[in-house]
């Protein structure tokens, strides 16, 4: 009898460490699952963040007549790189791409006016589409957004010498500042950048 019993503790023993490793094991299961499930949110998210860019660039150059599958790959180029050295989300980019696009009807945009954008964006504190809005209606409009910051254009000028006059002025004044905001704390917003695009 004593040796049933032993035997049964034993049993009643291990059942319980049993148990125990068991639940220990549930509880990472379900931490995996819940971290594997919001990751699997952020990356929708972010997929459809860039989904929704891509397609309001494009929107934006056929509304134009000018759409090529090259030049959407050009402008895709262009929020790349300043992306890459910038820090800036390319999505965003592509965004203030689209609303630029719509201002200037079918004047290409440049590497140049990207990075401008970018640049006013960071130097004035606001978003990048806002920065586009401001630089594309001073150069496709009559609208000289920039005017309180000292910009003089003539009534006259063309929408090239507006053009010029607009990336002479922001480059002038703000070039860089993209690029320096990427320096010291600004890695930080690369490495969201680039984990952002990993999620993509």
């Amino acid at each position: 009898a004593k040796n049933v019993k032993k035997a049964f503790d034993d049993v009643k023993g291990q059942t319980s460490e049993l148990e125990g490793s068991l639940n220990n094991i549930a509880l990472i299961a379900g931490a995996s699952f819940a971290a594997l499930t919001a990751e699997i949110g952020f990356s929708v998210a972010a997929y459809k963040e860039a989904e929704d860019a891509a397609k309001s660039l494009t929107a934006a150059l056929q509304n134009q007549g000018i759409y090529t599958t090259e030049l959407r790959d050009s402008y895709k180029g262009y929020a790349d790189e300043i992306e890459r050295t910038t820090g800036l989300d390319g999505d965003a980019i592509t965004k203030a791409q689209a609303v630029a696009q719509g201002y200037l009807g079918q004047t290409k945009i440049t590497e140049g006016l990207t990075k401008a954008i970018a640049d006013l964006s960071v130097a004035k504190g606001v978003d990048l589409s806002t920065a586009a809005t401001i630089l594309s209606k001073s150069i496709g409009t009559n609208t000289n957004a920039l005017a309180r910051e000292g910009l003089q254009l003539s009534d006259t000028a063309t929408k090239a010498e507006r053009y010029a006059a607009v990336l002479k002025f922001v480059e002038g004044r703000y070039g860089g500042q993209a690029d320096a905001a990427a320096k010291g704390l600004g890695a930080l917003n690369q490495l969201k950048t680039a984990f952002g695009n990993l999620q993509e």
